[in-house]
């Protein structure tokens, strides 16, 4: 796993992608983005995020009302996501009466349609605690590694979440987790570029290929 993690921070840092979320990282600002970011490309949410951004640049920024509910809603109808305006609104206020964005794992899951994904990436991201980010870049590029079929259900299977938590190394972990997210857009794409693969040697899908 050792020789999995340094590729892939390798990789991420010859040859990470540069958006506005990773440039200037807070736990607020890694919650919006990573809200916006599921299920969704990175290059769509950069206008969104940034138009958000720049009128709420902190939590201390937002005022719960009809602007605030218009400007969710503008921000996701611009991605075609606009039923999850309503989830992220309710987020904020929430947010709002805490007064901060939690760190603790079980707190951010009560958030509003917040599930694994967001609360992982925003402990890595946002507060620089270690965790497990599974999305379904991870479950390609680590169900290749392992030779495993590539399937949905992986993200919920016991055995593959412990090799993906295993994989995680103790430093770099957030260029690690980047990383696994970037090394999926450009080489282990849904049709794999094998070739020019820094884990080819070592990849069962690579050496067998599935």
């Amino acid at each position: 796993m050792e020789f999995l993690a340094g590729k892939i921070v390798e990789f991420y840092r010859n040859n990470g992608r540069i958006f506005p979320w990773r440039v200037k990282r807070d736990p607020f600002r890694v919650f919006v983005a990573e809200y916006m970011l599921v299920r969704t490309r990175a290059e769509n949410v950069v206008v969104p995020y940034t138009k958000f951004i720049s009128e709420y640049p902190s939590l201390e920024a937002l005022t719960p009302g009809i602007r605030l509910k218009q400007d969710c809603v503008d921000a996701f109808s611009s991605l075609g996501l606009i039923r999850r305006a309503t989830g992220f609104y309710l987020c904020l206020e929430k947010l709002l009466k805490t007064g901060r964005v939690p760190d603790e794992g079980e707190r951010i899951e009560e958030l509003p349609y917040v599930g694994q994904y967001i609360r992982a990436a925003v402990r890595v991201f946002g507060f620089g605690i270690r965790d497990t980010i599974i999305d379904a870049n991870v479950v390609r590029v680590l169900a290749r590694f392992h030779g495993l079929k590539i399937d949905d259900s992986l993200r919920r299977n016991r055995h593959f979440t412990e090799l993906v938590e295993s994989s995680v190394p103790a430093d770099n972990f957030v260029h690690y987790s980047y990383g696994l997210i970037d090394f999926a857009a450009a080489v282990c794409r849904k049709t794999p570029l094998c070739d020019s693969c820094p884990l080819c040697t070592v990849c069962r899908s690579a050496k067998t290929k599935t």
